[in-house]
């Protein structure tokens, strides 16, 4: 039974992203929240039962970490890559970082110790919330506000063991699931 909550909570965390990644009006945030909506699709799969899928949803869970939360701070943060009618223009900026992003997180992934990735995982995902945060306090904005100190409340839970009757994991993904969709919210109220 346990599984299959978990299953509805990353599914739910997976439609809320990808409804982001839908209306962003960003390259950046398009593809930071369509790989965190991904890396959910696929443990909303794990979880329902399909165990085989355990190495690749935690290879996509840390990958969506290290290069999507960024993407979606840097969004936030630079607001670059909108959407002209008909294409994406993508500037010179958001090339070089996501180009960084991918890059760093390979070598987090094939070149650091367990507990190191651990550690950067951390820090690439705070990194990536402090922008949200930051765009929200300096432009007013209270949806992204809310949405970043909601998304660092469900992370501050953890993802493995119990809080009473509650996994860890649960709470997260019912947290992120919110903060998703608050971060689409403050993402569509910014100006240049």
């Amino acid at each position: 039974m346990s599984e299959l909550i978990t299953a509805l909570g990353d599914a739910l965390f997976a439609a809320s992203a990808l409804k982001a990644a839908a209306g962003s009006k960003s390259l950046l945030a398009l593809g930071g929240f369509g790989l965190v909506g991904a890396a959910a699709v696929v443990g909303t799969l794990r979880f329902a039962g399909m165990s085989q899928l355990i190495p690749l949803h935690t290879f996509m869970s840390g990958f969506a970490g290290d290069v999507g939360i960024p993407m979606i701070g840097a969004a936030f943060y630079l607001f670059a890559g909108r959407i002209s009618p008909g294409k994406f223009k993508l500037h010179d900026k958001s090339v070089v970082l996501i180009a960084g992003l991918v890059a760093s997180a390979l070598f987090s992934t094939f070149y650091l110790s367990l507990p190191q990735q651990e550690i950067y995982h951390a820090l690439s995902g705070l990194i990536g919330i402090g922008l949200v945060l930051y765009r929200g306090i300096r432009s007013k904005n209270k949806p992204s506000i809310a949405g970043a100190v909601l998304f660092l409340v469900g992370s501050s839970f953890g993802f493995t063991g119990t809080i009473g009757p509650f996994n860890r994991v649960d709470i997260f993904h019912v947290c992120g699931a919110v903060s998703w969709y608050l971060m689409a919210q403050g993402l569509a109220k910014l100006t240049l």
